[in-house]
């Protein structure tokens, strides 16, 4: 399900955005939910759970935090959601994609319906050519995993528990040993820290004092022998994406 959160302060504007959306999706036959925020705090303040989202539509210029200061908190935390600023100014443009926006539309254009349609063609292009699954066999049933969701996997004895997030951080389990996913998983981009952590490098804020941070603000402890070679793989992770 495609998730959207618009963020603008005008009412009026909510609506109208959302029909538009709600009449594109239906066409495409894409099951999704909007919601909609008066206020960039308002999007901020549900904690982690913003990460849920995968396209935000932001006012540029709203009371309190505007739009470009809320996109620069989102990609503190995610590279991955996509910002479209939906603005009546054009004034912020080169800010705009300072913070990797993938649209600018101008409210007042005679033709913004067909530019939120564009623009959400070119997102769901790049939805379907970078999204990875994999399917796992938990205790709780089979289930295809979106590897960008996967934060990282803990065992404890033979057993493996995938923290993923699905709106909110939620868990399954299966058994299996942490070597044998560390194998599957390397290629896509998944680092061993510690005897009993395999994380996303994607989720990865940074490394350093012998910890990897998160970037929900989890903290998985390394290891002093293991720390040197972490360290390194996630430096070269980082200089290739």
């Amino acid at each position: 399900m495609l998730r959207i959160a618009i963020c603008d302060d005008e009412p009026y504007f909510h609506g109208f955005l959302r029909k538009i959306l709600e009449a594109y999706l239906e066409r495409k036959g894409s099951p999704c939910e909007i919601q909609s925020f008066p206020s960039g705090e308002a999007f901020l303040s549900q904690g982690i759970a913003w990460m849920r989202f995968h396209i935000v539509f932001l006012d540029i210029q709203m009371e309190g935090m505007d739009g470009l200061q809320t996109a620069k908190k989102i990609r503190e935390l995610s590279q991955d959601i996509f910002i479209v600023f939906t603005t009546a100014y054009i004034t912020y443009l080169l800010e705009g994609y300072q913070v990797d926006a993938i649209r600018y539309i101008l409210k007042n254009r005679d033709n913004f319906p067909s530019l939120v349609c564009e623009c959400m063609d070119a997102i769901q292009a790049k939805m379907n050519y970078v999204v990875k699954k994999k399917t796992f066999a938990f205790k709780q049933g089979r289930k295809a995993v979106l590897l960008d969701r996967l934060l990282y996997i803990e065992s404890c004895l033979h057993q493996l528990t995938f923290h993923i997030m699905e709106g909110r951080l939620v868990s399954y389990t299966l058994n299996a040993t942490l070597n044998a996913m560390e194998q599957e998983l390397a290629p896509d981009g998944f680092l061993r820290l510690h005897q009993s952590y395999l994380a996303n490098m994607k989720h990865i804020k940074e490394i350093r004092r012998y910890r990897a941070l998160l970037d929900n603000g989890i903290e998985l402890d390394i290891p002093k022998a293991r720390y040197r070679e972490a360290e390194k793989a996630f430096i070269a992770y980082k200089g290739e994406i």
